[in-house]
């Protein structure tokens, strides 16, 4: 695992011929890749962890990402 900015980054790689595809920084989420060396194509999906402090964090976001746009300057 890389740390890049304070945040942790995991590798992904083909399941088939093992190259290096990204490094992602994903809690939820669906990814698809087609491998540009063997051509195999693959999905991973992740999740935020149920935890009392994930959902605080998740309601937080959503709350003031819904209230930027309804305020008036």
């Amino acid at each position: 695992m890389l740390t890049f900015n304070d945040k942790p980054y995991r590798e992904v790689r083909c399941p088939q011929c093992h190259k290096l595809i990204c490094y992602e920084y994903i809690f939820a989420g669906r990814l698809a890749f087609n491998c540009p060396r063997c051509g195999e194509f693959f999905s991973m999906d992740f999740k935020y962890v149920k935890s009392k402090s994930n959902t605080d964090i998740i309601e937080k976001d959503f709350t003031s990402s819904n209230t930027k746009g309804g305020e008036k300057t």
